[in-house]
């Protein structure tokens, strides 16, 4: 079995992300606007989407894996990533996703992310 991604260097890669996407940035914010459902993709035109997707992508996980995890019935980060990642960074992952998913910014899903992170470490 490959080396799972830990917490720290997940961390880290979605703060590259985060960074190089901006603070700001809304995932499908112009369709929220026009009041349309949005649904999270970890990947469109052939690229990363979501900021799970932009992740596990600069990880090394490779496309074709990305959209065999928007084709199953269940999507979560947690069910997808489980062989990708361990246990601490996906939890961090599903905080982000979440976030984001519900209209949070990115730099307000990192926030939550490294609070997650936070807390995990005190135990």
């Amino acid at each position: 079995m490959a080396v799972k991604h830990g917490l720290g260097e997940t961390l880290q890669v979605l703060r590259q992300v985060v960074s190089d996407r901006g603070h700001d940035y809304v995932y499908k914010e112009q369709e929220r606007q026009k009041g349309v459902s949005v649904r999270c993709k970890y990947v469109e035109n052939d690229g990363p989407s979501c900021i799970v997707g932009h992740v596990a992508s600069r990880l090394g996980v490779p496309i074709e894996t990305l959209k065999e995890w928007d084709e199953g019935f269940l999507q979560q980060v947690p069910t997808v990533g489980y062989r990708v990642f361990d246990e601490s960074a996906l939890d961090v992952l599903s905080q982000a996703q979440f976030s984001q998913d519900y209209g949070s910014t990115w730099g307000e899903a990192l926030r939550r992310a490294e609070e997650r992170a936070a807390e995990l470490s005190q135990h």
